[in-house]
């Protein structure tokens, strides 16, 4: 599947959730989103790596993508672009979910492929690498139009919560990791 196809089947369903009101969709061939909040804007952008355009079977490797969220403030001069990740405003059953979508992509790719080339593949699938952490901006793996569809579901139906936890507290990262880490 390439990237065209995993963004039109994750689109496909992530459209069909109770989205956030306000979110737009902001033009272009990648899907970006954003979103006023009282704080300035949020901006969500997917990203698929060029291992999902199409070189999935030279590279054998699945498919990658990423949600790369940021939190715009101010005007002119004084305006900021902060990197926020999804998952400082995430609770324990989203990232649960999000693990086991990522692990059954796994579970089928190496199915479909056989051997996992570089030997790290599999350990995704028994220890804590496939939990998403917020301190760590990484590729999230696909393999097929049914990953694309459940990853579009998951990121459509906590988008709205997520937005208003982030609201409550709004932080980017940095400030995240001064005061957690």
């Amino acid at each position: 599947m390439n990237a065209a196809e995993f963004y039109q089947h994750f689109e496909d369903s992530f459209n069909r959730q109770k989205l956030p009101a306000g979110l737009k969709r902001v033009g272009g061939n990648t899907p970006k989103w954003s979103v006023a909040i009282e704080s300035g804007t949020l901006r969500f952008a997917l990203t698929a790596s060029f291992k999902s355009a199409g070189l999935v079977d030279r590279l054998l490797w699945p498919g990658e993508h990423r949600m790369e969220t940021s939190w715009i403030t101010g005007r002119g001069k004084e305006r900021k672009h902060r990197f926020v990740s999804l998952f400082q405003y995430t609770t324990e059953t989203e990232v649960v979910a999000f693990t086991e979508i990522l692990r059954n992509a796994l579970r089928k790719y190496l199915a479909a492929h056989g051997p996992d080339p570089y030997g790290t593949l599999r350990e995704y699938l028994t220890s804590d690498l496939a939990t998403p952490k917020p301190n760590v901006d990484t590729f999230y793996y696909h393999f097929d139009a049914d990953d694309a569809r459940q990853w579009g579901e998951w990121y459509g139906s906590m988008l709205a919560p997520w937005i208003s936890r982030f609201v409550e507290r709004p932080e980017s990262n940095d400030d995240w990791a001064r005061r957690a880490l």
